[in-house]
């Protein structure tokens, strides 16, 4: 079973997801995190993106699923889109396989 508030998520129609892909928090990530970042974005389907002066570092940088239509750098600072991972019928990810 999982916690996926489907009350929430199914009326949306994906707007979030056609906004802005989700963050990928360090519990979505397994094994060795240096490893499985590196195969994250090997996949094509995740990209570093960055907060600009959001702390006392001049830029802090996040990982995340890849925009459609954005592929190509590892680092991706777009100010929004489309998930790569947004289908017809929804997230194409299990409720557990989805970043926060």
């Amino acid at each position: 079973m999982s916690n996926e508030n489907r009350s929430i998520c199914s009326p949306c129609g994906g707007k979030c997801c056609k906004s802005y892909a989700g963050i990928v928090s360090p519990e979505d990530i397994q094994g060795d995190p240096v490893n499985a970042c590196a195969a994250m974005i090997d996949s094509g389907k995740y990209c570093l993106d960055l907060w600009d002066r959001d702390s006392d570092l001049e830029e802090t940088y996040f990982l995340r699923p890849r925009h459609k239509n954005r592929h190509g750098s590892v680092i991706d600072a777009s100010w929004g889109g489309e998930c790569i991972f947004l289908t017809d019928k929804g997230c194409q990810l299990s409720y557990k396989e989805r970043p926060k």
